[in-house]
């Protein structure tokens, strides 16, 4: 099901549209303009280092999803093995995220101002997930923040979850993973680009180069990048390496070492295996050529 705007509601300016959703007991609205599509529940592929609320990975019409268990990201218990998801497709910095929930409901037009804060007998964490709530009729619709339920402590990314230490997971085919997939999808690459710049922008060898630089800018365009390079979808739109290094003046092997090194040590640290980082550093090492200028 793919969701669109009602245009008699959109031209009401104080309508608040939302997708409900239903997670545990619990009833929330995903904003509309955020939903690019509902779909029924599909094959999952775990992803053993991906952070615990990152289910794995689906396709969704060639392009790689990202799952994010809703229930695990909320705190709530587990569902029970015979029960089935809804994933709800949403979007942030061009990759596609799936939202596991537990049933959708219909698109609610919601005057806007009726839109209460979070209120202060919410828990923190739901308090920083939820924008607010609506009164429905006999219960309340929390509102959530995408941007935030999407935001993943860099600190968990990578790391083995429970699921992937579970028997069953050993049971299933082996399904060939692409680089991108094995390190935990856009969730992680997120993650370790944002400790990779961390480390970058603290060397003296080469942060000199970023002077001036429209880090988070920056940051998106080398998402995309990485997820490209390592078999992600590809949403890369910036420019080739050669053009894009050129105006480096004095860019040389030992910068282009420094930076090998720290995405070396970012993948180390966020617990990515030995042999994916030997890869992700032969990826870099192909490319060598190019940002340098040969």
């Amino acid at each position: 099901m793919t969701v669109a705007m009602d245009p008699a509601m959109a031209s009401v300016g104080a309508a608040e549209g939302l997708v409900s959703v239903r997670i545990g007991k619990q009833a929330f609205g995903v904003p509309v303009l955020s939903v690019q599509d509902v779909i029924a529940p599909t094959a999952i592929n775990r992803v053993p280092l991906g952070p615990p609320e990152v289910a794995g990975s689906l396709n969704l019409r060639g392009r790689i999803v990202t799952a994010i268990d809703m229930r695990r990201r909320l705190g709530i218990e587990p569902r029970g093995a015979d029960e089935s998801t809804m994933s709800v497709i949403v979007e942030r910095n061009g990759e596609l995220y799936a939202l596991l929930v537990d049933d959708v409901g219909d698109v609610l037009w919601l005057q806007a101002n009726l839109h209460e804060p979070p209120p202060v007998t919410l828990s923190p964490e739901w308090r920083r997930l939820c924008s607010g709530l609506y009164r429905l009729e006999g219960e309340l619709l929390l509102v959530l923040k995408v941007e935030e339920v999407l935001h993943l402590d860099p600190s968990t990314a990578m790391r083995p979850s429970p699921t992937a230490a579970a028997p069953a997971a050993a049971a299933e085919a082996p399904v060939a993973q692409s680089l991108f997939e094995r390190l935990g999808g856009a969730a992680a690459v997120e993650a370790a680009v944002e400790l990779f710049y961390r480390k970058v922008l603290a060397d003296e060898r080469i942060n000199s180069f970023f002077q001036g630089v429209d880090m988070k800018r920056q940051a998106r365009s080398q998402r995309a990048f990485l997820t490209m390079l390592m078999g992600g979808p590809n949403s890369y739109t910036g420019a080739n390496l050669r053009s894009g290094h050129q105006r480096l003046k004095g860019l040389n092997d030992g910068h282009f070492d420094a930076v090998v090194e720290h995405l070396a040590a970012t993948l180390k640290e966020l617990g990515a295996a030995d042999a994916d980082i030997a890869e992700a550093g032969a990826l870099a090492e192909s490319a060598r050529a190019d940002v340098l200028n040969r």
